[in-house]
C-alpha cells in the first residue's frame, strides 16, 4: 500500500528538517559556528539511507539536487553523521507518529522485535552453534507497530539495544514512556509472561498472545489464564499479527538489513532514520489520500 522506497526526501526536508535551523539558531554555543546547517546534515543522512548511497555518491547527488549553495564533502559528512543526536531522530519518529494519530484511529497494537547487522555481521551466514554468539555486530530493535482502521502501519514505539538482548526486558524499557492507543495488543508466544499479562490486563487492554498448556505443566497463573481466555475468544483476529512482519519487511527490503559501518552508535542512527522514513512515507500516503478525498468532495459540491 505504501511505496517506502520512493519516500519523498524533499518533502521530509521542507516539512521537518528545516525547522531544526530555527531551534539551533536560538541556542547559544561557544566556538565558531558550524559551516553547514543542521537541516542540510539531517537531510543528507535521510538521502543516504533512503537511496542506500555511498558517501561519495551522496556528495554527488546533493550537488545534483541544487537545494543548497554549498555541499559538504564526503569526509565532512561522515564526521557530522557520527555526531548526529539520537534524541532528535527519536523526536521526529514520535512526532510523525503523532501526526498519523491525528488523522487515523488506531485499531491494533503489535509487539515484536527484529535485528539489524553491521560491521562483520555477514559472518553470521557462515557460522553455526556457539560461534554465532561470538559475533556481536548486531543491533536489536524492539517495536510497537500501530495499525490504523485503514490498515496503515507505522512505528509507534521502539527501543534499541545490543545483540542478543532479552526481548521482554527491552519491551518493559520501551513501555516506561509509552501508552497504548488501541484496545487490542498482539504478540507472539515469547511474550506470554505473567508480568506482561498483568501489565496489559491491569490497563484494561485485550492482549492476544498464544498461551497454551504444555505436556508436563498447565497454565495456573491468573493473568496467563486470562491470556488463554482472550486468545480463545479472539483467535480469528490474531492473523493480523503478520502486519508487523510485513512492516519489518518493508524497512529491510527498502533500506537494507545491514548497516555499512563499524560503529555501533552510527549503526543505531541508521536504524532510527529507517524508522523515520517509514513513518514519513505512511504519513504522506495518508495525507495524499485525504487530500484526494477532499478534492473529490469539493468537485461534487
Amino acid at each position: 500500500k505504501i511505496a517506502v522506497k520512493r519516500v519523498n526526501v524533499k518533502e521530509l526536508y521542507n516539512r521537518l528538517f528545516r525547522k531544526l535551523d530555527r531551534v539551533y539558531a536560538k541556542i547559544k554555543k561557544k566556538g565558531r559556528p558550524k559551516k553547514y546547517k543542521e537541516s542540510l546534515i539531517y537531510f543528507a543522512f535521510a538521502l543516504k539511507v533512503a537511496r542506500n548511497l555511498s558517501y561519495r555518491d551522496l556528495e554527488y547527488q546533493l550537488k545534483e539536487l541544487n537545494l543548497f549553495d554549498k555541499v559538504p564533502n564526503f569526509s565532512s559528512m561522515f564526521y557530522r553523521f557520527k555526531h548526529l543526536k539520537e534524541t532528535i531522530l527519536c523526536y521526529f519518529i514520535k512526532k510523525i507518529a503523532g501526526f498519523i494519530k491525528n488523522f487515523e484511529k488506531i485499531k491494533y497494537s503489535l509487539i515484536d522485535a527484529t535485528g539489524f547487522g553491521f560491521d562483520e555481521s555477514f559472518k553470521l551466514k557462515m557460522l553455526r552453534g556457539k560461534d554465532l554468539r561470538k559475533v556481536k555486530s548486531h543491533i536489536r530493535l524492539e517495536t510497537i507497530v500501530s495499525v490504523t482502521e485503514n490498515n496503515y502501519t507505522f512505528i509507534d514505539g521502539f527501543y534499541l539495544d545490543k545483540a542478543y538482548s532479552s526481548e521482554n526486558k527491552m519491551l518493559f524499557k520501551l513501555l516506561q514512556n509509552y501508552s497504548f492507543s488501541s484496545k487490542f495488543v498482539f504478540a507472539d508466544a515469547l511474550y506470554s509472561t505473567s508480568k506482561l499479562a498483568k501489565y496489559l490486563i491491569d490497563r484494561k487492554l485485550v492482549p492476544l498472545i498464544p498461551t497454551k498448556d504444555t505436556l508436563h505443566q498447565k497454565v495456573k497463573n491468573i493473568y496467563r489464564l486470562k491470556l488463554k481466555e482472550y486468545y480463545k475468544k479472539y483467535h480469528t483476529l490474531y492473523k493480523k499479527r503478520n502486519l508487523i512482519e510485513n512492516t519489518f519487511a518493508k524497512i529491510k527490503l527498502s533500506f537494507g538489513d545491514k548497516e555499512n559501518t563499524k560503529l555501533p552508535a552510527l549503526a543505531k542512527k541508521f536504524i532510527l532514520m529507517k524508522l523515520l522514513l517509514l513513518n514519513f512515507a505512511t504519513f504522506l500516503a495518508i495525507f495524499i489520500s485525504l487530500l484526494f478525498i477532499f478534492q473529490t468532495l469539493s468537485t461534487y459540491n
